[in-house]
């Protein structure tokens, strides 16, 4: 009968010697994967609820926003209706007037006090 072979050796090349370097990161105690997500969900976690506690919360609708969108509305409706009864370039230049402080409001309610600026230097960079 033959005898088994013997497991062959393995070999550590020259380049994977004990450098300094290696030999920290073979002291340094190893963490799986999973431990090291968590801390990092645990720290995201608990940086966001900083976050939240300082801030303000905002309510989903102000009443000036409604008064606005409102008032934006109406006037656009009501630019709409005035250059159609009017009629003719009369009509087509008070409409235009009506129906452009009706989108003033509606942008203030949806934007804010600073959507105008924004939205200007938008169009100006073009």
């Amino acid at each position: 009968m033959a005898e088994p072979a013997a497991p062959a050796r393995l070999t550590v090349p020259k380049t994977l010697s004990n450098t300094p370097s290696q030999a920290h990161a073979a002291a340094r105690p190893q963490r799986s994967l999973a431990t090291a997500l968590t801390q990092i969900s645990k720290r995201e976690s608990q940086r966001f609820q900083a976050q939240k506690q300082t801030r303000k919360p905002r309510q989903a609708a102000d009443d000036s926003d409604v008064l606005h969108a409102v008032l934006g509305s109406l006037l656009i409706i009501g630019g709409v209706i005035l250059g159609l009864l009017v009629g003719g370039w009369l009509g087509l230049g008070l409409g235009a007037v009506v129906v452009i402080a009706g989108y003033y409001f509606l942008v203030l309610s949806f934007g804010g006090p600073h959507a105008w600026l924004e939205i200007f230097q938008e169009f100006f960079n073009m």
